[in-house]
């Protein structure tokens, strides 16, 4: 999506200044200023990003990296006549779970069908792209809010579902997340989730998914980070992909090690979705 003449009109600094005037965000201004971007150019279509999104959901970020990898070698420019031609076991066979074919392939309907238009979006407000884009079968309120972000470049956007915004609110003020204060930052929500990001050091990518970072530890081994993926989306409540990813880390319950393998896999997504927070 090219930038819109609202967002090359932007201007950052004027941004920071007003959010400068919550004194805990201002340290992570000064902090981390220099590493946000904005606007942002996605190397990504609009389809392109939300079919990586769908992907992505409920999975880690290598199982998501591998599925669509496969997805573009059978649909390379990944539009939206691509996937709509694509039959749904071939789609299987890259290791989309049913409910995700499905997903991907009511959203190449309705933009084939001009349901969905990305043009008129551009002009929308936000809540309306909301709206129109969880009109589609597997896309949630937090995939929508992303592609407002990262996708269309709208500054005023905060997402009170990420995990990561909610970990790094905490981590600032010590507190659970409070509207009054996120308010406070309008019209330039987008920019302070940004920041709050990258105090985590874990700013989403392209894709939009919400990330979380883990820490284990193994004794004489130091810390390890594993990031997972969390979508709250009420039609992703069942996953049925056939990749399996295994991943086993090494926890500690008193004095004693505990092997722990997690799978993504076509029954485990609920138990998955518990354990990985």
């Amino acid at each position: 999506m090219s930038l819109s003449r609202m967002a090359l009109k932007f201007d950052l600094k004027v941004a920071f200044e007003h959010l400068r005037k919550d004194a805990k965000l201002a340290v992570l201004v000064d902090k981390h200023h220099e590493e946000i971007q904005w606007p942002r150019e996605s190397t990504y279509t609009p389809f392109h990003a939300l079919v990586r999104a769908v992907i992505g959901q409920m999975l880690s970020v290598q199982a998501a990296r591998t599925i669509t990898e496969r997805v573009l070698k059978i649909a390379p420019n990944l539009t939206p006549e691509a996937i709509h031609a694509i039959e749904d076991e071939e789609l299987r066979k890259c290791g989309l779970s049913g409910t995700k074919v499905k997903s991907v392939k009511n959203l190449a309907a309705r933009a084939v069908g001009g349901l969905l238009d990305f043009e008129q979006l551009e002009t929308a407000s936000d809540e309306e792209v909301i709206k129109a884009l969880t009109a589609n079968f597997g896309i949630g309120k937090w995939t929508a809010q992303m592609f407002l972000i990262f996708s269309m470049n709208r500054p005023d956007v905060y997402s009170p579902g990420d995990a990561g915004l909610r970990r790094a609110f905490k981590t600032l003020y010590g507190k659970d997340e409070i509207e009054m204060i996120i308010e406070s930052w309008a019209p330039y929500r987008s920019i302070a989730s940004l920041l709050l990001w990258r105090s985590l050091n874990n700013e989403p990518v392209e894709k939009k998914e919400s990330t979380s970072e883990t820490e284990t530890k193994g004794k004489g081994k130091g810390k390890r980070k594993e990031k997972t993926v969390v979508e709250e989306s009420e039609s992703e409540k069942e996953e049925e992909t056939k990749i399996t990813i295994k991943e086993t880390v090494k926890t500690e319950k008193g004095k004693k090690k505990v092997k722990v393998e997690v799978e993504v896999s076509e029954k485990s997504t609920r138990k998955t979705r518990a354990t990985k927070k």
